[in-house]
């Protein structure tokens, strides 16, 4: 019976270390599973935010490229598919200042030549945009607006330009209307048509040709015709001269075509200009000067000469006259 006592106690004893020993087991269980998920999480939290810092960083580049930051890249330092992307990127990023680069260099030639193409022209040049204001004139441009020259910089108004022009006298045609002058001016630049000539103070004349771009821009061509003008003055003062003339005077062509006689003229001879024109001298022929002096004539006048002599000519109506 004791034996029976004493191996049941053991037995009880053994049940309970057992039992001890299974709730620490449980608890230590509990414990690792919760460290395991303490670090399961923390492991995932860190991951998760290196991934999203790399996201962040390929963010932010992107937005400075797009704000035309060249020289934008993305600092990622991994060798997982965020990594590949991120090089990717930086490549492309450089490729694209590369070509931007290229892109503008072309751009400035091409500036520089136009520049150069617009100083070399005899012709004052300028652009203005659509509304108005200057984008470009060459040298030319500033001393055929001598009185000017100072206000012609990028950006400055036409019709500012037109009003302190017309207020320092240096369009003749707006002296005593201004405002009307400066209102026409602006209709023709906004609206041109044929190219139409414009005198300054100091005697010099400006032929003007406008056009429009299609982009609404202004381009102004100004050549300077003040000698072609001062000949033509001078042509009027000899056409006056030779229709007041008391001297009978006929003008020919190379070929000898009459193209030209004077009022005294036809009053001499009886014909008039229209009956002339295009005949040749010959008709005043009365037979009585001999055809030498003739040749000799047209000899000296059409090497450019000076010939002086006398015929006997015959008039409309078969009177004979020195």
């Amino acid at each position: 019976a004791e034996l029976i006592e004493l191996a049941g106690d053991e037995v009880q004893q053994a049940r309970e270390q057992i039992a001890r020993t299974s709730q620490l087991a449980k608890i230590v269980l509990a414990v690792a599973v919760v460290a395991a998920v303490a670090l399961a999480g923390v492991i995932a939290w860190v991951l998760g935010n290196s991934i999203t810092r790399n996201i962040v960083k390929l963010t932010e580049a992107a937005i400075e490229l797009q704000g035309d930051n060249l020289d934008a890249r993305a600092e990622v330092d991994s060798a997982d598919e965020l990594g590949q992307l991120a090089d990717s990127f930086n490549a492309m990023a450089a490729r694209i200042k590369t070509l931007v680069g290229d892109l503008e260099g072309q751009v400035a030639m091409a500036q520089a030549r136009l520049g150069q193409a617009i100083e070399s022209i005899s012709e004052g040049f300028a652009l203005y945009d659509e509304t108005d204001h200057l984008v470009l004139a060459n040298q030319k441009y500033h001393q055929m607006l001598s009185e000017i020259p100072h206000l012609i910089v990028p950006g400055v108004h036409f019709k500012q330009l037109l009003r302190v022009g017309a207020e320092r006298g240096l369009y003749p045609d707006a002296e005593g209307g201004a405002e009307s002058w400066i209102e026409e001016r602006l209709a023709q630049h906004h609206q041109p048509e044929a190219p139409f000539e414009q005198p300054l103070k100091d005697g010099r004349w400006l032929r003007i040709s406008e056009s429009k771009t299609p982009a609404g821009e202004s381009v102004g061509i100004y050549t300077d015709i003040t000698q072609r003008r001062q000949a033509e003055e001078e042509l009027r003062k000899f056409s006056r001269a030779v229709e007041q003339s008391a001297s009978s005077v006929m003008i020919t062509d190379t070929s000898g075509a009459i193209e030209y006689v004077n009022p005294r003229f036809s009053h001499l001879t009886g014909y008039t200009l229209d009956e002339v024109v295009g005949q040749n001298p010959r008709i005043l022929k009365s037979g009585k000067t001999a055809s030498g002096e003739y040749q000799q004539l047209w000899h000296v006048i059409t090497a450019g000469g000076e010939w002086h002599g006398e015929f006997l000519n015959q008039k409309k109506n078969g009177e004979l006259y020195w």
